[in-house]
C-alpha cells in the first residue's frame, strides 16, 4: 500500500467511528413506530363514532327497563290456533 491508499483508509475508519459513535448516542431516544400510533388513532376515531351511534340508537330506541306495574286485571290468553288439516 501506498501513503496515500493507508491515509484514505486511515481517514475512513475513523469517520466510520464517529459514526457509531454518533449512532450509539442516539439510540437512547425511543423509536417511534407510526403504524401502531396511526392504528391507535384510527381506533379511538372509530369508537369514538361507535359511541355516536350508540348513543343515537338509544335515543330512537329506548331500551326498556321494568316493566311498568298493571292496574291488577288478569292478563288475557291467547288462544291457540289449530292448525289446518289438509
Amino acid at each position: 500500500m501506498t501513503f496515500k491508499s493507508e491515509a484514505v483508509l486511515s481517514w475512513h475508519f475513523s469517520n466510520v467511528a464517529v459514526a457509531d459513535s454518533f449512532l450509539a448516542d442516539d439510540t437512547d431516544t425511543p423509536i417511534i413506530d407510526f403504524q401502531q400510533r396511526r392504528r391507535e388513532r384510527l381506533h379511538l376515531v372509530h369508537d369514538a363514532r361507535l359511541e355516536e351511534v350508540r348513543s343515537a340508537f338509544e335515543k330512537a330506541f329506548p331500551i326498556p327497563g321494568k316493566p311498568l306495574a298493571r292496574d291488577g286485571k288478569p292478563a288475557k290468553k291467547k288462544k291457540k290456533k289449530n292448525p289446518r288439516k289438509s
